[in-house]
């Protein structure tokens, strides 16, 4: 439950990943790989990372991409995300492996016309607003800094909460 921070537990019930498996995924991702954390106690995570790993998780699971494959992309795929910008529920994330390039693109392309994946950011926007549309946060700025508004196919997000860090 999302309360004053997003947990691993939050992001497990988004993505459907047990723990031991998300933990897995995690060690592969250079950004979350080198934290030795204290036991007992929990990581906390900024929205910017639970979209990130929400992303990451769907590659592994929707598209099988080998979590080493996941790692070298993160990076791409957190400064593609980063850019100012509306980010609509229709959008999605065009990725290319060779060369490596990761594209935001704001309408779904012609799927035959493309060479690489097409990830919608849609569903993952809607999991991750349902969630927290059922969990409460101790601070309302939280619920605003995301801004993915209503579940609603017309739902605009403002991608400046995506790039916040902690």
């Amino acid at each position: 439950m999302i309360s004053a921070s997003i947990t691993a537990i939050d992001i497990c019930e988004i993505t459907g990943f047990s723990r031991h498996k998300l933990r897995g995924l995690l060690r592969e991702l250079p950004e979350f790989a080198g934290g030795t954390e204290k036991a007992r106690v929990a990581r906390k995570y900024t929205l910017s990372e639970l979209l990130l790993i929400t992303i990451c998780c769907e590659l592994e699971e929707s598209f099988g991409l080998r979590r080493k494959v996941i790692g070298a992309l993160t990076n791409d795929i957190k400064q593609c995300l980063s850019r100012t910008r509306n980010v609509h529920m229709e959008a999605c994330l065009h990725i290319r492996l060779k060369p490596q390039v990761v594209t935001y693109l704001s309408d779904l392309p012609d799927i035959e016309a493309v060479a690489g994946l097409v990830v919608p950011l849609g569903r993952i926007y809607k999991k991750i607003n349902a969630h927290i549309e059922q969990h409460s946060f101790s601070s309302l700025n939280q619920k605003r800094l995301l801004n993915i508004g209503s579940v609603e196919a017309d739902a605009v997000v403002s991608s400046s909460a995506l790039r916040s860090d902690r």
